[in-house]
């Protein structure tokens, strides 16, 4: 109510500051900002790492559920860049792995959507926080949060990885079962993200097994998607399996410069010193 008026169920903001009361609230709420709200807009709002974690669970917008993971990383990096300027370690990520354990965990989660809220966002995204840009900094704890996640979901991830990786064999056992479907697409999107927490996991356990598993991925492809994203991981992580990879990927699309491209983007970026070089050679 205000002034006697009972108000409807949306508020025009006209101000710079409005208020409102609402009564009979038996415990406070976390504010869900921004559902159905299609406008590209980047809002500062100081939610708590369980606030996030919260809307994570249980919002019913699945943009504001994307925002609270990317929100959840994006604080911690920013915490974190001083930290690294200080030299000090880096800070907890139990929030960050938590909300990563629910999303694998979560079975009713659609799989595109699933592996879009597992990734961590990218260096460049990252560099959109700060005025003045630490690249080192921002580097470092992105690598630190890939490498604490796959460690300390490693299983789960293989978990996922594997029983996806059933479906696919299964797939491919029909001729011609290809599709350009919702089904299929997801199946792809959410087997290339944990494909590369699994090989992350293995590099850091066992690289012997990381170079089988995404040289596997690989050759057993029947599409251009998943033979780029084994070529990406490969070459991310520096894996020896890339250059078996990159021959047969130069060999089969050396003519078509368009598909060709995609060579040239998983060499040039990946993180090495000797990035250029290869890309030269």
């Amino acid at each position: 109510m205000r002034n006697n008026c009972e108000l409807s169920n949306v508020q025009i903001l006209k101000n710079s500051e409005e208020s409102w009361v609402f009564e009979n609230v038996p415990s406070e709420p976390i504010v869900s900002l921004l559902e159905n709200f299609s406008a590209p807009v980047k809002l500062e709002y100081p939610y708590t790492e369980d606030e996030l974690l919260s809307l994570l669970k249980y919002a019913e917008d699945e943009f504001v559920r994307f925002d609270a993971v990317q929100n959840l990383i994006n604080n911690y990096v920013l915490v974190n860049v001083t930290n690294y300027q200080r030299q000090l370690p880096f800070s907890s990520l139990n929030t960050v792995i938590e909300a990563f354990k629910y999303i694998l965990n979560d079975t009713k989660i659609d799989r595109r959507f699933k592996a879009f809220l597992l990734q961590v966002p990218s260096v460049n995204t990252l560099m959109e926080l700060f005025k003045v840009v630490d690249i080192d900094a921002i580097i470092a704890i992105r690598k630190f949060i890939l490498s604490s996640l796959s460690l300390e979901l490693g299983l789960e991830f293989s978990k996922a990885y594997n029983s996806l990786l059933s479906e696919y064999k299964a797939r491919l056992s029909v001729a011609n079962s290809y599709e350009c479907n919702d089904s299929q697409m997801g199946e792809r999107a959410l087997a290339s993200i944990t494909l590369l927490y699994t090989a992350l996991y293995l590099q850091q356990t066992d690289e012997a097994k990381a170079n089988e598993l995404v040289l596997n991925h690989y050759q057993l492809a029947d599409n251009m998607t998943d033979s780029i994203a084994a070529m990406n991981i490969a070459c991310n992580l520096d894996l020896a399996a890339q250059e078996q990879i990159l021959n047969d990927y130069e060999a089969k699309w050396q003519d078509n410069a368009l598909v060709f491209d995609n060579y040239f983007r998983a060499v040039s970026g990946a993180p090495y010193q000797n990035t250029l070089s290869k890309l030269r050679s």
